[in-house]
């Protein structure tokens, strides 16, 4: 099923490739029109609509506390920095509520900008 309506898509694409070249459209539009139709068919027929790449794959990803939160006085809320698939990067207690120790394992809920929003894990 799915290799037919990869077919349908590239018949598709093709079509209206050949529509822009014949009425001699501007080719960024072409481009942009191809992108969005891939992406619109990748979310509809193959559930595809999680990001592949970039800081939002991190979300919902364990981290570790590189050091112990420190409370910063000009927002009121903990940071910190911790490392998460190798690389280091600042963070945020998302709430106000509890400690961040050294070594400790955190979630990754969010960003705000090129800081990490964590959240303690629940204990089992």
């Amino acid at each position: 099923m799915t290799d037919v309506l990869i077919n349908a898509l590239i018949v598709l694409v093709l079509i209206l490739g050949g529509a822009a070249v014949f009425v001699g459209g501007p080719d960024y539009l072409l481009a942009l029109l191809v992108q969005r139709l891939v992406e619109w068919f990748q979310r509809v027929f193959l559930g595809i609509d999680e990001p592949r790449a970039g800081s939002e794959t991190l979300i919902g990803q364990p981290a570790t506390a590189r050091r112990a939160f420190a409370l910063n006085p000009e927002s009121n809320l903990l940071e910190g920095a911790v490392t998460i698939q190798g690389e280091l990067w600042n963070a945020r207690l998302e709430s106000g509520e509890g400690a961040v120790q050294a070594g400790e394992t955190v979630e990754v809920a969010g960003r705000d900008g090129l800081v990490l929003l964590v959240r303690l894990l629940a204990v089992a």
